[in-house]
């Protein structure tokens, strides 16, 4: 976070934006939103955070065909607060199990 960035924040907290999405060939599914989550910054050094999400397993099966055993999940992850919005960052692809 740059300087005009901690300006448009204005002392307010960031709201953690997060899209759970299941990797499709056409088109990926959105499964769950949440934006629950909230961080503080006050300067401009690099800041960390873990955070999770649950989706529930019924919407998790009902991602894939029945045949297949695995769905394809990743997060698209972005912060907003006062006047600021951050880029939208994708995190990597993991195969979760699924009940066929």
């Amino acid at each position: 976070m740059n300087t005009e960035a901690l300006r448009l924040l204005g002392g307010q907290l960031l709201r953690i934006k997060i899209e759970v999405m299941d990797e499709d060939t056409f088109s990926d599914d959105l499964l769950l939103t949440n934006d629950t989550f909230q961080i503080g910054i006050n300067d401009t050094d690099f800041h960390c955070f873990h955070t999770g999400v649950i989706v529930p397993a019924q919407t998790l099966n009902d991602s894939e065909p029945f045949y297949e055993g695995q769905a394809e999940i990743y997060c698209r992850v972005a912060g907003h607060g006062g006047n600021l919005q951050t880029n939208r960052a994708r995190t990597d692809t993991e195969d979760v199990n699924i009940d066929a």
